[in-house]
C-alpha cells in the first residue's frame, strides 16, 4: 500500500456542496412518474462559468455512482426537489419551501451518467406542463480535492440554472445538510468558511 493510499481520520478529504452545478432541461410530462438527469458522466463543470471552485472540474464514473446509489438506497427519507432551492431560503426569508418532486430511485448510464425517477407533486406537473419551469438542478456533495461526487442532497426546479450568491449559499446549504470535512469529524461554520475560502 503506498502513502497515497495510506489516510488516517485527519488526512481523509474534506466534503464540498455542489449547487445548481448542471441544469438539464425538463422532459415532457406524462403522468407522476419523470425521469430527470441529474449529472453527466465523467468530468464536469457548472453552467454558469464560475471560477471559484474549490476543485477543477466534478467526476463521476460508474465506480462512484455505485457508491452515491448506496448511500441514496440507505436512506429513510426520501430527498426533495423544490423550486428555486426554496428549502435553502426558508430560514432567511420565512417563505414556504413546498415540494415539486420526490426521489424514487438513481440509476447509472454508462457514457450518459446518473439519473433519478421522481415522483411529481400535481402542482408541478401543471407547472411544467405549462413551461411555468424549464430545468432541473442537482444539490449533491463531492470530495476535495478529487471532485469525486459523493452524495445527492437535494434537488430544484428552476429557470435560471446558474444562481447569484452561490458563495453564500454553499454556505447555507452546508449548515443545512450537516457538512462535514470528514466522514467522522463536523466542522462548526467558522471552520466551514475557512474551508471555503482556502
Amino acid at each position: 500500500m503506498t502513502a497515497m493510499n495510506k489516510r488516517t481520520p485527519t488526512s481523509r478529504p474534506a466534503v464540498g456542496v455542489a449547487l445548481a452545478a448542471c441544469a438539464f432541461r425538463l422532459p415532457a410530462v406524462d403522468g407522476d412518474i419523470v425521469e430527470l438527469q441529474v449529472t453527466p458522466a465523467g468530468e464536469f463543470r457548472p453552467a454558469d462559468g464560475r471560477d471559484d471552485m474549490k476543485v477543477d472540474a466534478w467526476r463521476i464514473d460508474q465506480a462512484i455512482a455505485t457508491r452515491v446509489i448506496e448511500r441514496f438506497q440507505a436512506r429513510k427519507t426520501p430527498l426533495v426537489i423544490d423550486y428555486e432551492l426554496q428549502t435553502l431560503h426558508k430560514e432567511k426569508n420565512g417563505q414556504p419551501a413546498p415540494a415539486a418532486a420526490w426521489f424514487r430511485s438513481l440509476v447509472w448510464r454508462e457514457g450518459q451518467g446518473l439519473y433519478a425517477q421522481v415522483k411529481l407533486t400535481a402542482t408541478a406537473r401543471q407547472k411544467i406542463a405549462g413551461d411555468e419551469y424549464l430545468y432541473f438542478s442537482p444539490v449533491f456533495t463531492y470530495d476535495v480535492p478529487s471532485g469525486d461526487v459523493r452524495e445527492l442532497r437535494m434537488g430544484a426546479f428552476t429557470n435560471t440554472p446558474g444562481i447569484d450568491g452561490m458563495e453564500p449559499l454553499t454556505l447555507v446549504a452546508a449548515a443545512t445538510f450537516g457538512l462535514t470535512t470528514t466522514s467522522e469529524n463536523p466542522v462548526n461554520e467558522e471552520q466551514l468558511k475557512k474551508l471555503l475560502q482556502a
